[in-house]
């Protein structure tokens, strides 16, 4: 019997109400600033992801990715936080070869987690915590 590999869902809705949950009712004052700190951060690490995949830097990229996981994962994001896990796994087993595509791969997927994680806290009347976020731009150093 053949084993189907299914994807993990962009976000765990178990864990963003989790997030939401244990917030309280400051969750729509503090969940915006949990979100622009993860924002924030992304776009600084993913400034240096894209150098440290121009080096082809092992160590570097599986740090970074290391961090994304976490930070993914805090906030609910499977897809990102499954994605860096296997990146971290590939660079282990010195199978890791997508240093060219890699930036814009993460980048899509932040942008397509953060769109999804803004229409579920809509969906969840927290609609007043989507704060207005957008996806680092593309750099090219």
């Amino acid at each position: 019997m053949k084993t189907i590999h299914q994807d993990p869902p962009l976000i765990s809705e178990p864990r963003l109400d989790e997030l939401i949950s244990s917030l309280g009712e400051s969750a729509t004052d503090i969940l915006p600033q949990i979100l622009a700190a993860f924002c924030h951060d992304f776009e600084a690490r993913h400034a240096k992801l894209q150098r440290v995949c121009r080096k082809h830097a092992h160590a570097e990229l599986s740090e970074i990715v290391h961090d994304f996981k976490g930070l993914a994962q805090s906030i609910g994001w499977a897809g990102l936080g499954s994605l860096c896990r296997d990146i971290r796994l590939q660079l282990q087993d010195h199978r890791f070869d997508e240093w060219d595509t890699l930036p814009a791969r993460l980048q899509k997927l932040y942008a397509e987690s953060l769109a999804e994680t803004q229409r579920l806290l809509v969906h969840r009347h927290l609609g007043q915590t989507s704060i207005v976020l957008s996806p680092p731009a593309t750099s090219h150093e």
